[in-house]
């Protein structure tokens, strides 16, 4: 027994000796730090230093040790990966990817860049930058509230007409505040007058007056037929448009109107005066192959009387569109004069929500069209209108609200654009 135990206690001394004795050997290492690489990213500052917007924003990052092509360059915010625009040795341009997660967050303040250079070993980072959402409801509209026109007065105060029969005044992103009543159930057009009143059509031949201040609504004039939109000019005179055959000129003073451009068998959606040109958009249904079934005509304003030149087609929305054509609910222009279509959701044949394309923005010297913002907007834009900056004010309300539609909102949008001037709003 005691020999035993002498055995026993040998062994772990001699298993002991070679355990510690033994140096532990590891696997080999599959990166290799020495082996030939490019110098790691460098980011020295980015532009612009404010902040940006997610999905329509453009950044440019300067720094060293970047590479020409796209293909070798990959940049991220937030760990979201950008689509790369350009490169250069010493400058990288990117499209700022969709990162803000919360419907109760507009902003990021603390967003982290980092820049990945194919055959380098690390990141370049850069920390915090500031990312905003382009697009965020405005105004605390609910959908049984289901807003529809909307105008701007010089101050950038918005009135949105929705179908209570009311008209609110919207201050800021939260604040809002019952303006006046409608006397439609869908004020379908409204704009600001000189005196700071409001002028308000409905799929009507009524048109109606607002005082300064808000109040009940004041009938201005009983047109021949119904009219959806409205637009002022320089000189003062109303233009109306809709269903009744015609472009319709009214003076407001005296509620006296005539017909001055002949549109029969069109339902015209919206109205806008830019330049010269009287622009309305929306619907024929008529006999005339040669006329498409959705677009956007134009007549010229030939005199401070409202005389109106010959229909002229400047945009097959049909064609560009294809089928099916969803319809144009609103038109509008920057000052640059390019073109913005609004335009209706589509749906499927079970009433599922399909989509489609909320703004397309077209150059009216080439006729070129692209979707506009469709990362962070979709449809319907029922109205738009532009504020006295930047900023596109848009009321969406939907068809067949559901789960899968967008809610029915009023949206400011930053577009980097100021926008036509409302010839109303002094």
């Amino acid at each position: 027994m005691k020999n035993s135990i002498i055995l026993a206690c040998v062994l772990a001394f001699v298993l002991l000796f070679v355990f510690w004795g033994c140096e532990p050997e590891y696997p080999l290492s599959v990166f290799d730090w020495d082996a030939p690489h490019l110098p790691d990213p460098v980011i020295d500052s980015v532009a612009p230093p404010g902040g940006s917007f997610e999905g329509v924003g453009t950044v440019e990052i300067f720094g060293k040790n970047f590479v020409s092509g796209k293909d070798s360059v990959l940049v991220y915010f937030n760990g979201k990966r950008a689509e790369v625009l350009e490169t250069s040795k010493t400058r990288i341009k990117v499209k700022v990817p969709v990162i803000i997660k919360s419907d109760d967050i507009n902003v990021l303040d603390s967003v982290r860049i980092q820049v990945a250079i194919i055959g380098a070993y690390l990141f370049g980072v850069y920390e915090p930058y500031r990312v905003a959402r382009a697009v965020i409801n405005y105004g605390n509209f609910s959908e049984s509230l289901k807003p529809n026109a909307i105008a701007c007065d010089k101050d950038e105060n918005i009135y949105v007409a929705c179908q209570d029969r009311k008209i609110y005044k919207v201050t800021d992103e939260k604040t809002m505040e019952v303006y006046a009543s409608s006397k439609f159930l869908r004020t379908t057009g409204m704009k600001v007058a000189s005196d700071g009143s409001l002028i308000i059509s409905g799929n009507n031949k009524k048109i109606y007056r607002i005082p300064p201040g808000g109040g009940a609504p004041e009938q201005i004039t009983y047109l021949s037929g119904k009219v959806n939109d409205i637009d002022f000019d320089e000189n003062g005179l109303l233009y109306a448009a809709g269903k009744g055959d015609s472009i319709y000129v009214v003076n407001i003073s005296d509620g006296s109107f005539k017909g001055a451009a002949e549109y029969v068998d069109f339902e015209l959606r919206s109205l806008r005066i830019y330049g010269e040109y009287v622009y309305v958009a929306g619907e024929y249904d008529g006999d005339n192959t040669e006329i498409p079934g959705f677009g956007v005509w134009r007549n010229e304003i030939l005199n401070s009387n409202g005389d109106l030149g010959e229909r002229e087609l400047v945009f097959d929305w049909s064609e560009y569109m294809g089928e099916p054509t969803p319809e144009i609910l609103s038109i509008n222009f920057d000052s640059e004069g390019y073109l913005y279509i609004g335009a209706k959701e589509l749906y499927d044949n079970a009433g599922g929500y399909l989509g489609g394309v909320a703004l397309t923005k077209i150059n009216m010297e080439t006729g070129e069209a692209a979707p506009f913002y469709e990362t962070v907007l979709f449809p319907p834009v029922t109205y738009m209108c532009w504020g006295n900056g930047e900023y596109m004010y848009i009321s969406r309300n939907v068809e067949k609200p559901g789960d899968t539609t967008p809610k029915v909102r009023v949206l400011r949008a930053w577009v980097g654009k100021t926008g036509a001037p409302y010839y109303g709003r002094q």
